[in-house]
């Protein structure tokens, strides 16, 4: 399950934060380099608040600067909303949802197993993840453990090809791995986001090209326990 969880969450960040880090200084006025935001409360097992406020800091390596940030980038019709929340020296809260074909008022369900089953073609579901204290420069394989939303609804309020913005609220679960332990679960609630898109004409294809297998993966987790 560990190795799974690794995958999953280097696949999304390799497909995401590093593709989108390029846009930071684009100029040609197509929404990249904008600054977006994301914000929700958190309770349960660990409790809180997330709100990223900001642009992708421009980098001069693919290492990041630890500072918040939150930005869309999309590949073909699946959109990726990534934001990251700076807490202390290189540490953060970093939250990631997948949508598929977004369209103004379309409701998403983070039971991401059920509706799958329901919905082969995914068009009506989302998954994603909330870490916590994470560090993003970390090259190690040791990785903080991840909550997975396993349900919840993430609406879409408008939508277009420069900029995302909606609301959002569910339940996430982490499994630390450790037969008999029992479930962490967070309750996420007043959740919204407003976002540029990055356009993935400013990519490579082959980086793009992860992000729906990293979305089908992640859809699989709650599963696997």
């Amino acid at each position: 399950m560990q190795q799974l969880l690794r995958r999953a969450i280097r696949a999304a960040l390799a497909a995401a934060v590093i593709a989108v880090l390029p846009a930071c200084d684009d100029s040609t006025g197509s929404g990249n380099g904008r600054a977006g935001s994301m914000s929700f409360s958190f309770s349960g097992s660990t409790s809180g608040s997330f709100a990223a406020d900001g642009r992708i800091p421009s980098a001069t390596s693919s290492r990041f600067d630890y500072r918040p940030f939150a930005a869309a980038v999309r590949a073909d019709s699946l959109v990726l909303l990534l934001a990251y929340d700076h807490g202390s020296g290189t540490r953060g809260d970093l939250t990631s949802l997948f949508l598929e074909q977004p369209t103004p008022g379309r409701s998403y369900s983070l039971d991401a197993n059920a509706c799958f089953l329901a919905d082969p073609s995914g068009a009506s579901c989302a998954t994603g993840f909330f870490l916590r204290n994470t560090d993003l420069n970390q090259e190690s394989d040791v990785l903080e453990v991840p909550f997975f939303f396993t349900s919840g609804t993430v609406t879409v309020t408008s939508v277009s090809d420069t900029e995302i913005e909606g609301t959002f609220s569910g339940t996430a679960e982490a499994d630390d791995g450790v037969p008999g332990t029992a479930l962490q679960t967070v309750i996420v609630t007043n959740g919204r986001f407003k976002m540029p898109i990055a356009s993935s004409d400013l990519f490579g294809g082959s980086t793009l090209s992860r992000l729906p297998a990293a979305s089908a993966e992640l859809s699989r987790l709650p599963a696997a326990r």
